[in-house]
Order: structure tokens, then C-alpha cells, then sequence
């Protein structure tokens, strides 16, 4: 900042820096710190949304694997069934090979 001409005293070794270069560096760091301020308020809702979306996504996986889920559920005992139902002579259930099964 001293070396700029920015320090409050407006002297840079016995040198007197005009005013109107003090506010014009002044202005230029403002700006550059109002656009810095602004680029990371940007990366921060970028990043919120980006959370926000991962969210929406896990949970329609979460619904389509609920979706499997239920299928299964409902499936699996009938496939049993119908194989039990479906044993014949010595496999059937109380018969001598019913135990294979």
C-alpha cells in the first residue's frame, strides 16, 4: 500500500503523492474487492445448488430402488410357491426326496 501511494500520510520517501492518484488507486482496490466479494458469493450458491440438485438426484434413485424393493418382495414368495407346487412324485414336500429341495 505505502508503495502505491496508498498509506495515510501521502508521502513516499520525501516524494508527496497527488491526491487524485491516492483515490484512484483507492477506487481500483474497492473494485477489485467488491469483484472478488462477488465471485465468491457466486461460487457459493453455485456450490448450494449443486448440493441441492446431488439431493434430488439420490433421492429418485432412492425411489426407483423402493420400486425394486416392492417387486421383489411380492415375487420372491410367489417363485417359491409356485416351485413347491410345481415338485412332482419323490420330490413333493413328506415324500423321500422332498429334503433336496
Amino acid at each position: 500500500m505505502t508503495a502505491l501511494g496508498l498509506d495515510h500520510s501521502g508521502v513516499v520517501t520525501g516524494v508527496t503523492v497527488p491526491r487524485w492518484e491516492q483515490d484512484g488507486w483507492r477506487a481500483i482496490h474497492e473494485s477489485c474487492a467488491t469483484a472478488i466479494a462477488m465471485a465468491d458469493m457466486f461460487s457459493q450458491s453455485y456450490l448450494q445448488f449443486i448440493g441441492i440438485r446431488e439431493a434430488q438426484l439420490s433421492n429418485k434413485s432412492a425411489m426407483s430402488l423402493a420400486r425394486i424393493t416392492n417387486l421383489t418382495m411380492l415375487f420372491v414368495p410367489l417363485s417359491t410357491i409356485a416351485a413347491i407346487f410345481s415338485m412332482g412324485d419323490e420330490f413333493s414336500p413328506g415324500k423321500g426326496k422332498g429334503w433336496i429341495f
